[in-house]
């Protein structure tokens, strides 16, 4: 009994793939974006796809966004990351928020908000990029494309974004 129930789960996982066209021995590219805090004050920083807010201590730095694509789709770009950022199912854009270490709001960036262009956050020159074989990159060709945003005092002081 407990092989058909192994065969059925192996048979269901291997069409599962098929449907959705996935292959779990794909290679992909690791993406990862840090922001690091350059204010001098502790902050709190949040996604909308953290489970929790983060403490962010003055010059700490923590991984705030992560996305794996596929290698067959090229090599990622800074803009590739923005490219996948869409609404969740309850409308939600995906956004970034700075807080004070009390809880006051004092930046949050909407990625497809109507400031996008102005705002550093969203300028690739304003990040600092790295990019380095992945462990087994002989066999594989994964690398890692990380991204370092500083978070200054001039970005929290321009306040919060209107909700596009």
């Amino acid at each position: 009994m407990k092989k058909i129930i192994l065969l059925l789960f192996v048979i269901l996982s291997a069409a599962s793939c098929r449907i959705f066209k996935m292959d779990p021995f794909e290679p992909t590219h690791y993406t990862k974006r840090y922001v690091k805090n350059n204010t001098g004050i502790p902050l709190i920083v949040a996604t909308r796809d953290f489970g929790s807010a983060q403490s962010l201590g003055p010059g700490d730095s923590t991984s705030v966004f992560t996305f794996n694509p596929s290698q067959k789709w090229g090599t990622p770009t800074f803009y590739t990351h923005y490219e996948w950022q869409d609404e969740n199912g309850n409308g939600e854009k995906q956004y970034l928020s700075i807080s004070s270490a009390d809880g006051e709001l004092l930046k949050k960036w909407i990625y497809g908000g109507e400031n996008m262009q102005d705002e550093r956050f969203f300028k690739e020159e304003s990040w600092r990029f790295y990019t380095q074989k992945a462990p087994g990159y002989d066999r594989s060709g994964e690398e890692e494309f990380l991204w370092v945003f500083d978070i200054l005092l001039e970005d929290i002081a321009t306040g919060v974004d209107a909700e596009p």
